[in-house]
């Protein structure tokens, strides 16, 4: 067997593969037709795609999506940086392109597709892979709006089928090793990742929550919600100290520091580690609502009896009474049919 002797050893070239699906339709904006044919040389619009992405990401809540007209006036911002000079109905044509390309309304069901091979019980198998970076959303308003998928978030961090709470923990620790040196540009990338990390654990747990929700008569609560719930909570608590220590030592940093940049990167840096601390608040509130939440769902699904849905039987039922019908029983003389 290939690698000598397991499937797991194969796991980490199928990871990366994944990876490298995820980034070819960004790549592949560059080698469009439509951007030779409209004279759009000069945009870079996998860097267009790659700054959509942080724009959407960094922008919604645990429930939230983003307008999707709000994307498109980021992006047309974004381009307009790369190519100035050009008319704003140029920018808004390339922006809209963009986004739509990312959610790729040009398939039916909005997923990109590649193949790519694993090692299972049973030898290589080759599977396609389906995934999405733009999901096109209804908001709160009924409006057309984006939310981000993992596979994009993906993207942004470099890391595919990794542990998040993991993830988030090494991102913080980062952050407060570059905090120690003074590298304030460097912990300023390194708290955004965390940030990122902090929505994607976030994201996790509510798709989890609701699946759960759908069908509470399949779940056993000791198995599929003590556990994973006690181990959320406890990360959430852990990554509040974390990030309350963080807080400190910037306001200590802010303190000593009189050159003006990097005061302005401090203060950019406390901000980012604000949003991540209010998250994790926001966490708190949800994770502290779910035993309720699961017992109301258990009453509402339980205790109401199952719809029952009668189905016909075209033949039996339909058909062959009607045959045996006269012509004047059956309507036909009437014209009920015409």
């Amino acid at each position: 067997m290939f690698f000598g002797e397991s499937a797991a050893a194969y796991e980490s070239i199928t990871s990366r593969m994944k990876a490298l699906a995820v980034v070819r339709p960004l790549l592949a904006l560059d080698d469009s037709p439509a951007k030779r044919e409209r004279g759009w040389e000069g945009y870079r619009l996998a860097e267009l795609a790659l700054a959509t992405i942080d724009f959407v990401t960094l922008r919604i809540g645990a429930r939230t999506a983003v307008r999707q007209e709000a994307v498109v006036e980021q992006v047309a911002e974004s381009a307009a940086l790369q190519v100035p000079g050009r008319a704003g109905t140029e920018y808004q044509e390339v922006a809209r392109w963009l986004v739509e390309r990312m959610i790729n309304t040009e398939r039916h069901d909005r997923c990109f597709r590649h193949e790519i091979g694993s090692v299972t019980g049973d030898g290589f198998v080759v599977r396609e892979f389906p995934f999405q970076i733009l999901k096109d959303v209804p908001d709160e308003a009924g409006q057309a709006a984006l939310t981000v998928t993992d596979a994009a978030i993906t993207v942004l961090v470099h890391a595919v089928d990794v542990d998040i709470a993991s993830e988030q923990i090494a991102a913080e620790a980062k952050l407060a090793a570059l905090l120690k040196r003074a590298r304030i540009g460097e912990a300023w990338q390194a708290a955004r990742t965390a940030h990122v990390q902090s929505i994607r654990y976030a994201k996790e747990l509510l798709d989890r929550m609701e699946e759960k929700k759908r069908n509470v008569r399949a779940i056993d609560w000791e198995a599929d919600l003590d556990g994973p719930l006690k181990e959320a909570q406890e990360h959430v608590e852990e990554r509040s100290r974390a990030e309350t220590q963080l807080k400190a030592q910037v306001a200590q940093l802010l303190e000593v520091t009189e050159e003006e940049h990097k005061r302005q990167q401090l203060e950019a840096l406390d901000a980012l580690i604000e949003d991540c601390l209010q998250q994790h608040l926001l966490l708190v509130d949800m994770l502290l609502r779910v035993v309720p939440e699961f017992r109301r769902q258990q009453d509402r699904q339980i205790f109401v009896p199952p719809v029952v849905h009668v189905r016909v039987h075209l033949r039996s039922q339909l058909l062959e009474p009607a045959l045996e019908l006269s012509i004047e029983d059956s309507g036909l003389g009437r014209g009920y049919f015409c």
